[in-house]
């Protein structure tokens, strides 16, 4: 065996006694390889035996299989155990978490089919995530270290994602738990300094609003938007307060639920009753006093109410807005505006928690030390929920919240001084109709006459003269809420230009649109305009035009194989178009009226043009004069040119010109037998030759081929023999093909007699005869002699 071998040999051996040693350890016996769901082995920490085994993170299952119902929530223990209150009755459910002291933040999710607590150490600063599979507590293997004393927890019933806090420093600290991952953040703080508390609870609505309770004397309902906490990066997060209330004889809240029908059940160690969460009056007895309980979760999403403030503008500045709701005649919940901002303002009620198919009142006044009143403004209230659907209001602001469960409504109350605007534009597009852009230059009329009131236009003329960017703008102030005012609205045409649309869209305050057809320059009436609306307006305009077509059409009488694709067709003016027949660009083309040069270009060898002919326009040669408005189409043929041809029919020994010959002329579009051309000798001539001249032969209009010509009768005394081809194709035709002289040979004529004597003709004949003597003697012998043989 060679060295290498006995190396290579070695090492293999040394491998798998390695190998062998590795696998005898304990640490390697208890960390096999998983396999991730491809089938591979997926990475695998290895440590020493020394250490104790890693904790493995276990993502939270889905199957908790808890109950979303009417009348039922859960209730969980210090040391882990799951409670299930329904109407009621307390029972246990699965096993406590083993080995807990301080279990806290129960979260349930969306359907009941995941359940999030967690173990408190560090002074409560510290969470260690557990999931409910069903039977039993388990633990992720995540936690995570706050900056705050925990004491709630909420599943968010949209996401599914876990969120927990505490209070610390008059703030409630929000943290989030992705289930997936196992990743924590800090999502940011709500100030609750206002009403204090250091205890309470979280829970969420089917919407992802957050709803925090804060409890000491007495509790208050915070709500932060799904919005806000979506955009929270760790500071602090916008949110709106309920009105605080005391239960009587019920203190030390550490936990909150909600009912299906919006109510929320709020309890102690042991104690739940059920609350009107607007009005915080206690509905029934108490629900239990028989628990063991560090929080409260259901997986029910009330039904909730925003009510938001929109400013148009402020009649004076410093002007403010205090938004109120009511249920009865407890205020549940109130906003004040700040700021000089315009539009959907920060402040807002809500979400805040209320029972469904129970009537609210939404209303407003101006708020303290505001310079104005409501007089100087119009308001508008609009409802809708969260299908879409508008909630109907009434003088007085109450509306119902829909009967169902989780039913969210938004309220908008709007205002903006005694005024409207009109706003009037100019559009102008292409001669084409297209490309619009603002038109300046162009006057632009809105006349306002008040019909209720008294309303004054600003600035007074009833006209402007727009500027580059097209807008015209007044604006109307009324004397009172219910004036009202009748606006006319037109514009001043200028020559060259069309009249293409004009419509007005009035937009009340409250949203409510409606539209008002301008039909043409002198425009119309807008009516009933009042404080409030906006009254937008757009005319259009484009300049005048006409409508140009080119066509080409191709006669190929006389050969050639050319369509009208082989032409491109141009009309050049004011503006130039060109193109092919049947293109866009040479197809009914929107033109400037006027007049335009017609030409062609790129015609094949062999055709001539004929004369531009138009309909809906004039035209004289090649130029063409359209009106405005006017549907012009202007056509050319193009036709291929016949081949010509000339001979002439001369004596060869004298060259002189012969009459008389006739020929047989053969090829394209003639009869099979031939055509028989006889020499015209005098004008007019009514055959194919059409020239009178004694032997001189011209033919035309011949279609494009090859010919041959054939003398069949040559001129008295001249022997026949002429014979010739030609051929017209594109290149010559159009043109007269010479094939030049055919000379014709003489007959030979008698030979004369000597002078004097006989001619050759009488020897000839006596040579004849003196033969047939012979020959006639010669067979007479013949016949002698056989016979006398036989006798």
């Amino acid at each position: 065996m060679k060295l290498g071998e006995h190396f290579a040999r070695a090492v293999v051996a040394l491998g798998a006694v390695i190998a062998l040693a590795f696998v005898a350890t304990p640490a390697a016996q208890a960390a096999p390889a998983s396999l991730s769901l491809s089938g591979s082995p997926s990475t695998t920490s290895v440590h020493s035996a020394a250490l104790g085994p890693l904790a493995a993170r276990t993502a939270p299952a889905t199957s908790a299989g808890l109950v979303c119902a009417t009348g039922t929530f859960y209730a969980l223990s210090g040391n882990g155990q799951l409670q299930r209150v329904s109407n009621g009755a307390v029972t246990s459910v699965g096993t406590p978490a083993a080995g807990v002291s301080s279990f806290n933040g129960l979260g349930i999710g969306a359907n009941g089919s995941t359940a999030i607590a967690y173990e408190r150490t560090n002074n409560s600063r510290t969470a260690t995530i557990w999931y409910f599979d069903g039977s039993t507590w388990k633990p992720t293997g995540d936690s995570y270290t706050t900056s705050a004393s925990l004491i709630a927890g909420a599943i968010d019933l949209k996401t599914g994602d876990y969120f927990f806090g505490g209070f610390s420093s008059g703030s409630f600290y929000i943290y989030k738990y992705v289930l997936s991952t196992g990743a924590f953040s800090l999502v940011g703080t709500i100030d609750t300094s206002a009403a204090g508390g250091t205890n309470g609870d979280m829970a969420f609505d089917a919407n992802g609003n957050l709803y925090v309770v804060g409890s000491a004397s007495t509790t208050t309902v915070y709500s932060v938007t799904a919005a806000a906490l979506a955009a929270g990066t760790g500071g602090q997060l916008a949110s709106s307060p309920s009105f605080s209330f005391t239960p009587a004889g019920f203190s030390n809240i550490n936990g909150m639920a909600f009912n299906t029908t919006g109510s929320m059940y709020l309890g102690n160690a042991s104690t739940v009753r059920e609350y009107n969460a607007s009005t915080g009056v206690q509905i029934g007895g108490d629900v239990t006093n028989s628990l063991s309980s560090t929080d409260l979760a259901s997986c029910n999403s009330p039904a909730n109410l925003t009510v938001k403030k929109n400013v148009v503008a402020r009649a004076h500045v410093g002007d403010q807005f205090r938004l109120s709701v009511k249920s009865g005649a407890t205020e549940s919940a109130t906003a004040t505006t700040t700021g000089a901002a315009t539009g959907i303002q920060t402040a807002q009620i809500g979400p805040l928690p209320v029972i469904q198919n129970n009537t609210y009142t939404v209303s407003e006044a101006i708020a303290a030390g505001s310079p104005g009143t409501l007089a100087d403004y119009a308001s508008s209230l609009a409802c809708v929920d969260d299908l879409g659907a508008t909630v109907p209001t009434n003088a007085a602001g109450q509306l119902t919240i829909p009967n169902r469960s989780g039913a969210s409504v938004v309220c908008t109350i709007t205002n903006a001084p005694l005024l409207a605007t009109v706003a009037v534009h100019k559009t102008v597009l292409d001669i084409a109709g297209n490309n619009p852009a603002p038109g300046s230059g162009w006057t632009l009329g809105a006349a306002t006459t008040a019909t209720t009131g008294t309303a004054t236009s600003t600035p007074a003329a009833t006209t402007q003269t727009t500027p580059a960017s097209g807008d015209a703008n007044w604006t109307v102030a009324f004397d009172k809420t219910t004036s009202r005012a009748t606006v006319r609205v037109s514009e001043t045409q200028k020559s060259g230009w069309d009249f293409v649309s004009g419509s007005c869209t009035v937009t009340s305050l409250g949203g409510a649109q409606r539209s008002v057809t301008l039909p043409g320059a002198a425009g119309a009436d807008v009516t009933g305009v009042a404080p409030g609306d906006a009254v937008a307006c757009t005319i259009t305009n484009k300049p005048s035009a006409a409508n140009l077509t080119l066509k080409k059409q191709v006669d190929n009488t006389y050969g050639g194989t050319s369509t009208i694709s082989d032409w491109t067709l141009t009309a050049t003016g004011t503006q130039t178009i060109t193109g092919k027949t049947g293109d866009a660009s040479v197809t009914g083309a929107i033109v400037s009226p006027g007049t335009y040069a017609l030409s062609e270009s790129g015609s094949p060898a062999g055709y001539a043009a004929g004369a531009w002919t138009c309909t809906g326009a004039t035209v004289s040669g090649s130029s063409v004069t359209i009106a405005a408005n006017a549907k012009a189409v202007c056509t050319i043929t193009n036709a291929s040119k016949p081949g010509s041809v000339v001979w002439t029919k001369t004596s060869k020994a004298t060259g002189g010109q012969l009459a008389g010959s006739e020929w047989t002329l053969t090829g394209p579009g003639l009869p099979a037998q031939g055509l028989v051309v006889k020499d015209c000798t005098a004008a007019p001539c009514a055959g194919p030759d059409l020239d009178p001249a004694p032997g001189a032969f011209r033919l035309g209009k011949l279609a494009w081929g090859t010919y041959s010509a054939k003398e069949t009768l040559a001129p008295a005394g001249y022997i026949a023999a002429g014979s010739f081809t030609f051929t017209v194709s594109a290149a010559n035709a159009g043109t007269t093909l010479d094939i030049g002289a055919q000379p014709n040979e003489q007959q030979p004529g008698a030979v004369l007699p000597l002078t004097g004597g006989i001619g050759s003709d009488a020897f000839l004949l006596a040579g004849g005869a003196i033969v047939f003597a012979a020959l006639a003697l010669l067979g007479f012998l013949r016949l002698r002699r056989t016979a006398r043989r036989t006798s």
